[in-house]
Protein backbone atom coordinates (compact mmCIF):
# COMPACT_ATOMS: atom_id res chain seq x y z
CA UNK A 1 0.00 0.00 0.00
CA UNK A 2 2.33 2.72 1.23
CA UNK A 3 5.17 0.89 -2.10
CA UNK A 4 2.02 2.01 -4.20
CA UNK A 5 1.62 5.36 -2.69
CA UNK A 6 4.97 6.36 -3.41
CA UNK A 7 4.97 5.30 -6.88
CA UNK A 8 1.78 7.10 -7.69
CA UNK A 9 3.07 10.43 -6.22
CA UNK A 10 6.54 10.01 -7.92
CA UNK A 11 4.29 9.65 -11.15
CA UNK A 12 1.89 12.42 -10.41
CA UNK A 13 5.05 14.32 -9.65
CA UNK A 14 6.57 13.90 -13.14
CA UNK A 15 3.42 14.40 -14.57
CA UNK A 16 3.64 18.30 -13.22
CA UNK A 17 7.00 18.40 -14.26
CA UNK A 18 6.13 17.85 -17.29
CA UNK A 19 2.96 20.08 -17.45
CA UNK A 20 5.24 22.80 -16.42
CA UNK A 21 7.82 21.90 -19.44
CA UNK A 22 4.61 22.17 -21.36
CA UNK A 23 3.51 25.50 -20.07
CA UNK A 24 6.75 27.33 -20.95
CA UNK A 25 7.51 25.43 -24.53
CA UNK A 26 3.27 26.48 -25.51
CA UNK A 27 2.62 29.43 -23.22
CA UNK A 28 0.31 31.08 -25.95
CA UNK A 29 -1.81 27.73 -26.22
CA UNK A 30 -1.34 26.38 -22.86
CA UNK A 31 -4.83 26.09 -20.82
CA UNK A 32 -5.16 27.68 -17.60
CA UNK A 33 -7.80 27.61 -15.40
CA UNK A 34 -7.21 31.22 -15.00
CA UNK A 35 -8.89 31.77 -18.56
CA UNK A 36 -12.37 30.48 -16.98
CA UNK A 37 -12.19 32.81 -13.58
CA UNK A 38 -10.61 35.94 -15.27
CA UNK A 39 -12.76 36.47 -18.65
CA UNK A 40 -10.35 39.07 -20.36
CA UNK A 41 -7.43 36.32 -20.91
CA UNK A 42 -7.02 34.79 -24.32
CA UNK A 43 -9.36 31.87 -25.16
CA UNK A 44 -9.87 28.46 -24.44
CA UNK A 45 -8.45 26.21 -27.45
CA UNK A 46 -8.43 22.45 -28.41
CA UNK A 47 -4.90 22.71 -28.67
CA UNK A 48 -4.78 23.75 -25.24
CA UNK A 49 -6.88 21.32 -23.84
CA UNK A 50 -4.91 18.72 -25.39
CA UNK A 51 -1.92 19.80 -23.98
CA UNK A 52 -2.92 20.04 -20.48
CA UNK A 53 -4.53 17.11 -20.52
CA UNK A 54 -2.48 14.94 -22.30
CA UNK A 55 0.27 13.98 -20.00
CA UNK A 56 -1.98 12.87 -17.34
CA UNK A 57 -3.50 10.26 -20.04
CA UNK A 58 -0.40 9.14 -21.51
CA UNK A 59 1.43 8.59 -17.74
CA UNK A 60 -1.53 7.24 -16.65
CA UNK A 61 -1.88 4.27 -19.45
CA UNK A 62 2.07 3.51 -18.92
CA UNK A 63 1.27 3.06 -14.80
CA UNK A 64 -1.84 1.23 -15.45
CA UNK A 65 1.30 -1.17 -17.43
CA UNK A 66 3.33 -1.11 -14.71
CA UNK A 67 0.90 -1.97 -11.75
CA UNK A 68 0.06 -5.38 -11.39
CA UNK A 69 -3.08 -5.44 -9.50
CA UNK A 70 -5.77 -2.85 -8.34
CA UNK A 71 -5.24 -1.06 -11.69
CA UNK A 72 -8.37 1.01 -11.91
CA UNK A 73 -7.78 2.43 -8.55
CA UNK A 74 -4.01 3.58 -8.80
CA UNK A 75 -5.03 5.22 -11.69
CA UNK A 76 -7.77 7.18 -10.20
CA UNK A 77 -5.67 7.95 -7.13
CA UNK A 78 -2.92 9.37 -9.80
CA UNK A 79 -5.59 11.34 -11.14
CA UNK A 80 -7.08 12.84 -8.17
CA UNK A 81 -3.21 13.22 -6.47
CA UNK A 82 -1.82 14.98 -9.66
CA UNK A 83 -4.69 17.56 -10.24
CA UNK A 84 -4.85 17.98 -6.05
CA UNK A 85 -1.04 19.06 -6.75
CA UNK A 86 -1.67 21.24 -9.22
CA UNK A 87 -4.69 23.35 -6.89
CA UNK A 88 -3.52 23.02 -3.60
CA UNK A 89 -1.97 25.93 -3.01
CA UNK A 90 -4.93 28.08 -4.10
CA UNK A 91 -6.65 26.17 -2.15
CA UNK A 92 -5.03 26.86 1.20
CA UNK A 93 -3.19 30.42 0.48
CA UNK A 94 -5.73 31.61 -1.91
CA UNK A 95 -5.59 35.14 -0.24
CA UNK A 96 -1.86 35.53 -1.00
CA UNK A 97 -1.85 34.20 -3.85
CA UNK A 98 -4.44 35.67 -5.80
CA UNK A 99 -5.23 39.05 -7.04
CA UNK A 100 -8.70 40.50 -5.05
CA UNK A 101 -11.09 40.56 -8.33
CA UNK A 102 -10.40 36.90 -8.42
CA UNK A 103 -10.54 36.14 -4.99
CA UNK A 104 -13.70 37.84 -4.52
CA UNK A 105 -14.70 34.61 -6.93
CA UNK A 106 -13.80 32.53 -4.22
CA UNK A 107 -16.26 30.09 -4.09
CA UNK A 108 -16.17 29.75 -8.07
CA UNK A 109 -13.08 28.70 -7.95
CA UNK A 110 -13.20 26.21 -5.83
CA UNK A 111 -15.93 24.72 -7.98
CA UNK A 112 -13.73 24.80 -11.33
CA UNK A 113 -10.96 22.80 -9.17
CA UNK A 114 -13.51 20.73 -8.00
CA UNK A 115 -14.22 20.16 -11.46
CA UNK A 116 -10.51 20.20 -12.58
CA UNK A 117 -9.63 17.66 -10.10
CA UNK A 118 -12.89 15.24 -11.97
CA UNK A 119 -11.34 15.85 -14.91
CA UNK A 120 -8.10 14.50 -13.73
CA UNK A 121 -9.76 11.61 -12.18
CA UNK A 122 -11.76 10.91 -15.77
CA UNK A 123 -8.46 11.58 -17.91
CA UNK A 124 -6.57 8.85 -15.92
CA UNK A 125 -9.61 6.53 -15.92
CA UNK A 126 -9.25 7.20 -19.82
CA UNK A 127 -5.62 5.73 -19.44
CA UNK A 128 -6.94 2.60 -17.44
CA UNK A 129 -9.48 1.65 -20.74
CA UNK A 130 -6.37 2.28 -23.33
CA UNK A 131 -4.37 -0.22 -21.57
CA UNK A 132 -7.18 -2.39 -21.01
CA UNK A 133 -7.88 -2.23 -24.63
CA UNK A 134 -4.04 -2.98 -25.53
CA UNK A 135 -3.86 -5.48 -23.30
CA UNK A 136 -6.95 -7.46 -24.74
CA UNK A 137 -5.14 -10.49 -26.18
CA UNK A 138 -7.22 -9.35 -29.27
CA UNK A 139 -5.84 -6.20 -29.71
CA UNK A 140 -2.11 -7.80 -29.29
CA UNK A 141 -3.19 -10.36 -32.06
CA UNK A 142 -4.25 -8.21 -34.10
CA UNK A 143 -1.23 -5.93 -33.96
CA UNK A 144 1.93 -8.14 -34.12
CA UNK A 145 4.73 -8.13 -36.35
CA UNK A 146 4.08 -11.60 -38.31
CA UNK A 147 0.55 -10.62 -38.78
CA UNK A 148 1.45 -7.57 -40.44
CA UNK A 149 3.96 -9.08 -42.32
CA UNK A 150 1.52 -11.52 -43.76
CA UNK A 151 -0.37 -8.93 -44.71
CA UNK A 152 2.05 -6.86 -46.29
CA UNK A 153 3.08 -9.52 -48.46
CA UNK A 154 -0.44 -10.20 -49.94
CA UNK A 155 -0.81 -6.68 -50.99
CA UNK A 156 0.02 -5.50 -54.41
CA UNK A 157 3.77 -4.28 -54.87
CA UNK A 158 2.07 -0.66 -55.58
CA UNK A 159 0.59 -0.42 -52.09
CA UNK A 160 3.63 -2.59 -50.61
CA UNK A 161 6.16 0.56 -51.49
CA UNK A 162 3.53 2.77 -50.53
CA UNK A 163 3.55 1.74 -46.91
CA UNK A 164 7.51 0.90 -46.93
CA UNK A 165 7.59 4.76 -48.16
CA UNK A 166 5.05 5.95 -45.12
CA UNK A 167 7.59 4.00 -42.72
CA UNK A 168 10.63 5.48 -43.99
CA UNK A 169 9.08 8.71 -44.26
CA UNK A 170 8.29 8.61 -40.23
CA UNK A 171 11.68 7.45 -39.82
CA UNK A 172 13.36 10.46 -41.48
CA UNK A 173 11.33 12.82 -40.22
CA UNK A 174 12.11 11.77 -36.52
CA UNK A 175 15.42 11.45 -36.94
CA UNK A 176 15.89 14.82 -38.97
CA UNK A 177 13.63 16.09 -35.76
CA UNK A 178 15.99 14.39 -33.16
CA UNK A 179 19.05 15.73 -34.94
CA UNK A 180 17.72 19.61 -34.84
CA UNK A 181 17.08 19.26 -31.36
CA UNK A 182 20.01 17.95 -30.26
CA UNK A 183 21.91 20.28 -32.93
CA UNK A 184 19.95 23.22 -31.12
CA UNK A 185 21.03 22.27 -27.88
CA UNK A 186 24.49 21.65 -28.87
CA UNK A 187 24.63 25.48 -30.34
CA UNK A 188 22.74 26.55 -27.29
CA UNK A 189 25.20 24.76 -24.85
CA UNK A 190 28.51 25.97 -27.12
CA UNK A 191 27.07 30.05 -27.02
CA UNK A 192 27.12 29.78 -23.44
CA UNK A 193 30.04 28.89 -22.80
Amino acid sequence: MIKQLAVILIFSLITIYFISIIKVKFSSKYFSLRQIIVSENQDITLVGLILTFSPPLIISTFLSFLTAQDKLQTCIAYGFLTSFLIVWPTLFNSRQLLDTRTYKKKNSLYFIYAIYVAIYMLVSYGGYIICSTISSNKVIYEITLPRFLQFYSSLNVLYQNLISNAIWLVIVYVSIFAYKVILKKFVVTTQHL
